[in-house]
């Protein structure tokens, strides 16, 4: 794990080393002659769209420059799939803001989904302790395959998930469809190589 510049952690290295018996010979001779190229990567970007127009406006362009940055370093580039979310309604009349722009789309597709999404007007802020997180993560968890390639979640946000039942040590009301966060990520961490920001 790259930490930081110049700090680099291993991770699941036993404690105790052991002693090798095998010659060198030996060790060389169960490396492959090749190493096949890693799993194409499935970047799932989520995308807070309510709040004020400029901090909607300042999480496209976060997301803009992650995709192209992407674009521009690697060799081939990821599956990207795209999706908006801002709080519960809790109207009857009223639809909750999640919508798929992509699913498992090329980069340009998804820059073209979000330069639209930029001319979008930015959903009433709403509900201001959380926003539907945990109806993204059910979606993901729901839509995912290990076809798509290794999947890569990051949520531009800044407010919490709705939790799926009222508790005493929170006033937040609980999602309306009940999904439950927790779940949602623990099924997405089954999925091999997911990683999460």
């Amino acid at each position: 794990e790259l930490c930081r510049p110049g700090l680099v952690r291993f991770d699941g290295l036993p404690t105790q080393l052991s002693q090798e018996s095998r010659s060198w010979d030996e060790l060389v001779a169960i490396v492959p002659e090749r190493l096949h190229l890693s799993q194409t990567a499935h970047l799932i970007c989520a995308i807070e769209t309510s709040g004020l127009g400029d901090q909607v406006q300042t999480r496209i362009s976060r997301v803009e420059q992650l995709l192209q940055q992407v674009a521009d370093n690697a060799t081939t580039g990821p599956n990207v799939s795209l999706i908006c979310y801002g709080p519960h309604t809790f109207d009857r009349a009223g639809a909750d803001e999640l919508s798929v722009l992509t699913w498992a789309e090329n980069t340009d597709v998804a820059l073209s989904a979000l330069s639209r999404l930029r001319y979008r007007d930015a959903v009433a802020i709403g509900y201001a302790r959380a926003a539907q997180i945990e109806c993204v993560l059910t979606e993901v968890a729901a839509r995912l395959t290990d076809r798509q390639g290794r999947p890569a979640l990051v949520v531009v946000g800044s407010r919490p998930p709705f939790p799926n039942r009222q508790g005493a040590d929170t006033k937040v009301p609980p999602c309306p469809r009940g999904s439950d966060w927790r779940a949602a990520l623990q099924r997405l961490a089954k999925h091999p190589g997911s990683v999460f920001g």
